[in-house]
Formats: C-alpha cells, structure tokens, sequence
C-alpha cells in the first residue's frame, strides 16, 4: 500500500469511529434528557410511596452521589484501559450498560436495587469520556474529509457555522470537541421534550424503559461498524504535568464549578424571586442548553482567530462573573438578558478542552479524557452541593461566589497563556508516528 492510501485507509476509518461517537453522543443524551426529566416524579411515584415526600428527596440525592462518585471513580479507570486494550471493547460494554440499565432502573422493584443499577451504570459507562477521545484520534487524519459532504448534515450545519477550520492540531481537535459537544446538546433538548411526551403517552415507568430501549438499535450500530480507533503505532511518551497545562485543568474545574453549581439553585431562585413559571422554565432550561454550542462556534470563528484562546477564555469566564447582577434584579425580561450573557461563559467548558487534550500524545487520550471527566463530575458533585446549601442560608451567596470562581478561572486562563510561536504540542509531536510507517512520509509532507 502507498503512502497516499495508507492516509486515505487510516482517515476512513476513524471518520466513522468519529461521525458514530457524535451519533452515540446524541443518542445517549437524548435518553438522559428523557430520564432526567422524569426521575424527580419517578422516584416519588413509583420507587417510593407517593406520599412520602422525604423518602423521595433522599433517594434522589442517594441516586445522584452513587452515580457520580461511581463515574469519578471508574472513568479514569476504564479510559486507561482504552489506551491499552482499544476504544472498541470498552465503548461497546458502556453502550450495552446503558441500553440495559435504563429498563432494569425503570422497574426496579425496591430502592436498593434501583440505587445498584446506579452504581453499575456510573462506574461502567465511561462512553462520554471514550467517544471524545476518538474525536482526538480522529484528528491525525482529519485533514482530507472532516466537512466534506461524507459527513451527515448535523456535522456539516456546525462546521459552516464555524467557518474556515486551523490547520494545526490544537485547533482542530478545538473545533471536533466543540461539534462533539453540539451533538450532546441537541440530543438533551430532544430527550427533555421526549421525556414529557412520553409521560403523557406510556407512562413513568415505559417512558424509562423507553430511554434504553432506542439506544438498543444506536449500540448494535456501533457493534457492527465501529472500528477501532486507537492509534497502535503512537509512542507511549511519560505524561508531563507542565505550568500552563496545571493552570488550565484548575481554571477547568473553576468553570465547571461555576456552570453546574449554580445550575443547581438557579432555577429555584427564577421561581422563588422572580415568579418564574413552568414555561420560564423550560425556556431557560432550552437557552443554556443552545447557547453554549453557538457561543463556542463563534467564538472559534471571530474571537480566537484574533485574541488567541487564552483571553477568549477569560473574556467567556468573564461573562460568568456577570451572574453576581442577578442576585439584584427581579424583573423578569432583564433576567433574560443578564443570563444570556452568562450562558455564554458555558462554552468555555468544550472549547477549554481541546488546548488540553492536544498537550497530551495519543497514546494517553484515554487516560487524560476519563481523568478530566472525572475532574467535571467533581465540580459538579462539590459545587452543586455547596451552592444549594449556601442558597438555603442566603439566595444571593450562590450568584457571588459563581461570580469570584469565574474571575478566578479567568485569571488563570490569562496566566496560562498561549503557547509561543514555533511550540510543539505533544499531539503535533508524534503526529506522523501515530499512522502506519508507510503512511508516514505523505503526512510529514
């Protein structure tokens, strides 16, 4: 085989590895947008007795800490083992966790049985962290199809909202991260309005069963043709924690920290002060979820060509800050502008991952994407908690201490910097070696 083909061979096959991880991603959030919409009512209704509204409450906040500590702990683990055994294997038994749990969850017999199927499914499904790094895989090939007319038309709608794409590492694996992420985001909105439906429809329990019942078909998909993308020939390098990329990770968990922290109490502050209703809500709910992709696809397309990524990161954390006005306001329409401003620091959370991810070789993408997974579901986990608690004391103190975590986080990104002309990122650095030998010479090229 030549050089060229061997590029074209290597770039097919991880461009169906990517193009069905943005299919699962989808799917996968559309199935816990469907849950998450229901568990609240499924818990109390059909777990619990429906007039012990304590039991409920417990059992939910049982349910979110098992799953979580069970995704801090196993997604390190299982994205490690990505890097040695292949993405394959690993990915497909978190599909088949899923596609199982949601109905074995759905008719749990006892709250013991529906709290295990947490545990399992927490520590078992590592796919969110897996399929992104097949996106990073799929970056040494990138160049020849990523936004052709091979890829399907949710893919393409994001590109050509993004623009011309980088040529060089970081900023593509920026740009497939940031598509990844939009394809999770459309899939949650879709599960949300699915979840009702459903409800309606089927029923608390099938609506449940339903949520792994249309993952069946999307993991026998990937059973059948997703390839292995792991790059066999990249060089094992010993992983170097440098100045730059240690600030990046904490200014990462700061931002995590300051988006899902307030999510938590943000809402009940709408409710409680501001008199919003179930349709403020869901609009709400609808704008965080829409903005973050479109403002991660225009910050790519004019403010990272023309500032570079560390002061677009601060300036979006910066936004952030801007959530300490809320505490002040109640009328409702200028509510509306303070949080659109706010969400936008939600793109920080995609965009934030790519510079990471490219400082690490291929060889270790497994183990740094399960490893900043298990960062975020920490920031989740800590800041959700201390945010509800704070606002049980004082409804204002959430929105300051958002306000100085996000100008911490942007302080750091700025002390981070860019890299200097002429740096080699670990992903340029053995680009070439991560392909076959004989197509080696074409890409070096």
């Amino acid at each position: 085989m030549d050089a060229k083909a061997a590029v074209s061979e290597a770039a097919m096959v991880r461009f169906v590895g990517r193009s069905l991880g943005q299919l699962w991603f989808f799917s996968i959030m559309c199935s816990w947008g469907t849950y998450l919409v229901l568990y609240t009512w499924f818990v109390e209704y059909r777990v619990c007795d429906a007039d012990d509204d304590g039991c409920a409450v417990e059992l939910t906040t049982y349910w979110t800490m098992i799953y979580a500590a069970s995704q801090f702990i196993g997604s390190p683990i299982l994205g490690r083992l990505t890097d040695s055994v292949g993405r394959r294997p690993v990915l497909l038994v978190g599909c088949a966790v899923n596609v199982v749990g949601f109905p074995v969850m759905a008719f749990a017999s006892n709250k013991w049985s529906y709290l295990a199927a947490a545990g399992i499914m927490g520590f078992l499904d590592a796919t969110s962290a897996i399929v992104k790094a097949t996106t990073v895989d799929f970056v040494a090939t990138h160049s020849t199809i990523a936004g052709s007319d091979r890829d399907h038309p949710s893919a393409r709608l994001c590109y050509s909202l993004i623009g011309s794409r980088p040529n060089d590492t970081r900023g593509a694996v920026t740009v497939e991260l940031a598509v990844l992420n939009a394809h999770s985001v459309i899939g949650m909105i879709v599960g949300i309005c699915l979840g009702e439906l459903l409800y309606w429809m089927i029923g608390l329990r099938l609506a449940v069963a339903a949520a792994g019942a249309w993952l069946a078909p999307i993991a026998f998909v990937l059973f059948a043709y997703f390839p292995e993308t792991r790059h066999a020939h990249a060089p094992h390098k010993p992983f170097t924690m440098t100045r730059r990329l240690a600030l990046m990770l904490v200014a990462y968990f700061f931002v995590n920290s300051a988006v899902y922290g307030l999510g938590n109490v943000l809402l009940y502050y709408g409710e409680d002060h501001v008199g919003f209703g179930s349709i403020d809500v869901t609009a709400v709910t609808i704008e965080a979820f829409l903005i973050a992709p479109l403002g991660s696809f225009l910050s790519l397309r004019h403010l990272v060509p023309r500032f570079g990524y560390s002061t677009t990161f601060a300036g979006l954390s910066l936004l952030g800050a801007s959530i300490v006005s809320v505490a002040f306001v109640a009328d409702r329409a200028l509510l509306y502008v303070l949080l659109t401003l706010y969400f936008f620091s939600y793109s920080t959370i995609p965009l934030a991952n790519g510079p990471i991810s490219s400082a690490v070789s291929y060889a270790e993408q497994g183990s740094l994407q399960g490893a900043v997974y298990a960062l975020l579901v920490a920031a989740t986990l800590a800041a959700s908690e201390v945010s509800l608690l704070m606002y049980q004391r004082d409804p204002r103190s959430p929105f300051i201490l958002t306000a100085f975590i996000s100008l911490l986080a942007a302080l750091l990104f700025k002390l981070a910097g860019d890299e200097p002309p002429g740096h080699v990122a670990a992903l340029d650095d053995n680009r070439a070696a991560a392909l076959p030998p004989d197509a080696r010479p074409l890409l070096a090229s």
